[in-house]
């Protein structure tokens, strides 16, 4: 089963950035735009981590997401992408949204995956 990285969120500039960084680094990267959609694919045991807007406009912030995937997929990383620092319950690391941070934060979360 091919592994990949699910990014929730609706920017399209947003998705171009991880996507270019991401295939850069030989990983598959899906879309979800609502919570609902990111937990479904996390029941397919595909994911391997996730990468949350937490800038869009979420119920609670980003932890609403956050929440519904760790309830489903407890060991999959979440990344919160912001462009300030912060800590949000269940987001278990964060990125600025830029090529060079995107592929950082998560070649350091796959690593050894």
């Amino acid at each position: 089963m091919l592994k990949k990285v699910l990014f929730l969120g609706k920017r399209a500039d947003y998705y171009k950035t991880i996507v270019d960084a991401l295939h850069e680094r030989g990983l598959h990267v899906a879309i979800a735009t609502t919570a609902d959609s990111a937990v479904a694919m996390c029941l397919t045991n595909g994911v391997l981590l996730v990468i949350v807007d937490c800038e869009e406009e979420w119920p609670s912030d980003c932890w609403h997401p956050a929440r519904s995937i760790k309830a489903v997929a407890p060991l999959v990383p979440i990344i919160g992408l912001m462009n300030a620092e912060s800590t949000i319950d269940f987001v278990d690391a964060y990125c600025m949204p830029t090529m060079e941070s995107v592929q950082q934060q998560v070649m350091k979360m796959v690593a050894g995956k």
